[in-house]
């Protein structure tokens, strides 16, 4: 310690308080700061940015420099005496030197990467033969794949770092102002090579079919999807050919340098052949794969890991097992609630825990109870920053109690190639995340998620707009899974499981409209782009050219679609979008579907968002009280049709029934369920779905056997189109596979 710390840690306290005496199992930084220095002459606080930091704390008699100085590097932050307290402020010069730290890192991965894949390339033909050499020179489809990664290797290293999260980037032989140039390649040798691998793939196809139709996957698939999905024959020459480069959504989902895929059209702007391939972690890599004297692969013997050494000493206790505490133990009660939908309650104390997490901090009972007991056990301190994505539901019960090891160890990354992340000094166990920067921006603030579910709470269903105003003043929650999670329990809907009925995709834009803007989609309004600005602009145009568009033909003014389809629609419409199908070759419309080929120069000027909007019936389940029954989502006719389609085909196979949810405790409700189509063209549009929920009626309870007056003409029409649909083909034919009929119709009551 140098004489000036000495000199600032002295001024700070009370001549009593020389040391730190606090615990928490998990909270903020400004609340640890404002306990920990209560009484002292200059209080400690910190700034807004490591104000929502969760930390789990054992300090016993801790000199107040040390607390101070671990305090700081859990945060990344560093102390500065403003005269009448002391703030602990983010370290904005340790941020860059992180960001510059991980730019420099990502670089060296992508040389290493590089320079695998031209040893795989070069270590490929060692041992081939003539005879092999010739067999691939006549397979067109390889040496199509050859010539992407050749492409892909002429891709500027610069250009590929700047990727970020959800991006595209869009190379193209014939670039317009949304695309780049593509690396130049040999047109005479590659366009006689596309059309032979494509009409190779058809060929092949074709043989398939002929010689067992049947046991051909495709023919799972109704026939207007075999069509978009098929090979189709080359006929005459390549017009326009793209590269196309994309990563996830979510940083952590992205493996190596994303996906690379190269699409060609043919003249009349469909696609023709397709073919991807990774660059990096997730891709072939010819050098890991071993083989035996047939060609058979066998497992290699993984290279010898190098590892750091433990930083903390063995002790005594290691090997005791710790004990759940009481809150993990209700929890756990919670968690089996999760998928039980005929539970009679759910406790109140469990329903506060999950809904007041800013005062019942979640990352406390998943993480901090266990580590602040491991650590009182081994006779040390503890000051750990606990990130979000350590969140999670555990089975908390006593035959499966961890040990003491393996609760620290849990906390230590012992990868020589990954950033350190526990440290051991003055008896004090230190952690955080290895990346603590990223892991900041990922956190979600507890007093919004803490009002939303307690709004939540006072209903029986979720108001969406309620919900979109939480996303709007958190952008992180959308990629956040401890959000998702807490939603989960209480507005299934409106998390990433409500993806099905899709409201999470739209919500990033609905989230930062006007609320007028949001009444007229609810009344069936338009919403022309010129009136769209700001932020919802902004996720507008990350929607349409960011990763994964799902673009289709459709008018924006056709009436709304049978439900069923237009699930299946939105389901396998990224595949016929990119048009490559099962066997990368198709998609009747698929330069039609490119972003950046119908809209060469950016959001255009006439496109808008269409809204559709119908009133119907919902039923909803409840408890004995009345209350909201956890992921219990809203049932429309499509739901309950679907659900009791899936019964009976259960019941036809001879599968047991009975624990799924017999759904015989439900209230009615009416709701607004939207088409929602952002058109950016005449016949091109985005497609999505958004309801919204009216209070359901009080006093009744339904069954899904016996449902309202109200629905049961509209169950009855759903069921009818059901069988018609194509989601209904393609799971009776699945199903009865192997049986000589097919299973019941749904029913019609």
């Amino acid at each position: 310690m140098t004489i000036s710390a000495l000199l600032m840690s002295l001024a700070l306290v009370s001549p009593q308080a020389q040391t730190v005496n606090y615990e928490t199992s998990g909270t903020n930084v400004a609340n640890v700061l404002a306990a920990a220095s209560q009484g002292w002459e200059k209080p400690l606080e910190c700034s807004p940015e490591l104000s929502q930091e969760i930390v789990v704390v054992r300090a016993k008699d801790m000199p107040v420099q040390q607390f101070m100085d671990e305090m700081a590097f859990v945060t990344g932050g560093k102390w500065n005496d403003v005269g009448v307290k002391v703030i602990l402020n983010l370290d904005t010069d340790a941020v860059k030197r992180y960001e510059q730290e991980k730019l420099q890192k990502r670089a060296a991965a992508l040389a290493k990467a590089r320079e695998s894949k031209r040893k795989e390339r070069a270590e490929m033909f060692k041992d081939w033969t003539e005879e092999d050499k010739k067999g691939m020179a006549e397979d067109a489809d390889f040496q199509m794949s050859w010539m992407l990664e050749d492409l892909i290797l002429r891709v500027p290293d610069q250009t590929i770092l700047q990727m970020k999260p959800g991006d595209r980037v869009v190379y193209s032989s014939s670039p317009n102002r949304m695309q780049r140039a593509m690396p130049a390649v040999n047109w005479n040798v590659f366009a006689p090579l596309i059309v032979k691998a494509a009409n190779d793939r058809f060929q092949m196809y074709e043989e398939m079919m002929k010689e067992d139709p049947d046991e051909n996957y495709m023919s799972m698939l109704p026939p207007n999807l075999v069509e978009m999905l098929k090979p189709k024959k080359f006929e005459g020459q390549p017009s326009l050919a793209l590269l196309i480069h994309e990563t996830p959504k979510k940083s952590d989902e992205i493996s190596g340098f994303g996906q690379f895929t190269f699409v060609v059209f043919d003249s009349a702007g469909n696609n023709r052949f397709s073919v991807n391939t990774n660059l990096g972690s997730g891709g072939y890599d010819y050098l890991e794969m071993a083989f035996d004297d047939e060609g058979h692969p066998i497992e290699k013997p993984e290279k010898e890991r190098e590892t750091r050494p433990k930083p903390y000493p063995d002790k005594d206790v290691d090997s005791e097992k710790v004990a759940p505490s009481e809150t993990q133990l209700k929890l756990n009660k919670f968690r089996t609630s999760l998928t039980d939908f005929n539970v009679e309650t759910v406790d109140e104390e469990i329903r506060a825990i999950m809904r007041d997490v800013d005062r019942h901090e979640p990352l406390g009972w998943s993480v901090g109870e266990q580590l602040l007991k491991a650590a009182e056990m081994r006779g040390e301190n503890l000051i750990s920053l606990v990130a979000d994505d350590e969140f999670g539901f555990s089975y908390y019960q006593e035959s499966s109690r961890e040990t003491v090891n393996s609760i620290i160890g849990s906390q230590f990354n012992d990868d020589l190639e990954s950033p350190q992340t526990l440290w051991y000094r003055n008896n004090t166990l230190i952690a955080r995340p290895g990346d603590i920067h990223d892991a900041r921006k990922l956190r979600v603030n507890r007093t919004a998620l803490a009002t939303l579910l307690r709004s939540i709470e006072t209903r029986t269903v979720p108001d969406v707009d309620l919900v979109a105003n939480y996303f709007a003043s958190n952008e992180n929650a959308f990629d956040s899974d401890f959000s998702q999670t807490m939603l989960l329990s209480v507005a299934p809907q409106y998390s990433e499981m409500g993806e099905l009925f899709g409201n999470m995709s739209f919500m990033p834009i609905y989230a930062f409209l006007a609320q007028g803007q949001r009444d007229a989609l609810k009344r069936g309004e338009r919403l022309p782009f010129a009136s769209i600005g700001g932020v919802a602009r902004t996720k507008l145009t990350e929607m349409l050219f960011g990763a994964n568009p799902n673009l289709t033909v459709m008018n924006p003014n056709d009436p709304i679609k049978n439900p069923i389809d237009r699930m299946m629609e939105q389901s396998f419409g990224m595949i016929g979008s990119m048009g490559g199908g099962m066997f990368g070759g198709g998609g009747p419309a698929a330069a039609k579907t490119e972003p950046t080929l119908v809209m060469p120069n950016g959001l255009p000027g006439q496109g808008g968002i269409v809204s559709q909007a119908v009133r119907e019936g919902y039923l909803v389940q409840v408890d004995k009280n009345g209350k909201p029954v956890p992921m219990s989502i809203p049932m429309g006719a499509m739901e309950v049709s679907m659900f009791s389609m899936f019964l009976d085909m259960a019941s036809q196979e001879g599968e047991d029934t009975g624990d799924l949810p017999t759904f015989d405790r439900m209230l009615y409700g009416q709701q607004t369920r939207a088409d929602i189509r952002i058109y950016v063209a005449e016949d091109v549009v985005m497609p999505h779905t958004f309801q919204w929920l009216d209070e359901p009626q009080k006093g009744t309870f339904y069954s899904m056997k016996n449902p309202p007056a109200e629905m049961q003409g509209a169950i009855r029409a759903m069921s009818e189109q059901m069988k018609k649909s194509a989601f209904f083909q393609m799971m009776s034919m699945g199903m009865s596979r192997g049986r000589e009929t097919a299973p019941p119709p749904p029913p019609s009551n």
